[in-house]
């Protein structure tokens, strides 16, 4: 049998992209932090999913629209989909650090 586990994340950029969403940030923002400090040339899609899903405790179907989005300028129709998701989950996100950075449900 194939196990498939959840990649490593830096919990330090999980503590920036939930201080982005607390603060108001667009989707555009927080994607863009997740691959500025992956180092990445470009948005990626694989880390920016992993990375909305842990730091907001988003399921794959709610997030998958970035995949769609990535590479596009459709900043309002993403925002319009993902940050009400995001608020939404901000009783889980918004907890003590140590209760929440790296668990997903």
């Amino acid at each position: 049998m194939i196990r498939f586990e959840n990649p490593p994340l830096r919990e330090d950029i999980i503590r920036d992209l939930r201080t982005l969403a607390a603060r108001g940030a667009r989707v555009r923002e927080i994607a863009d932090t997740i691959n500025a400090r992956l180092d990445n040339a470009q948005l990626s899609i694989i880390p920016t999913l992993a990375y909305f899903a842990r730091a907001f405790f988003l399921p794959l179907p709610k997030i998958l629209p970035l995949r769609e989005w990535i590479g596009t300028d459709n900043d309002e129709e993403i925002d319009a989909l993902i940050l009400p998701a995001i608020q939404e989950a901000r009783e889980k996100w918004s907890q003590p650090e140590e209760q929440s950075v790296g668990v997903n449900e």
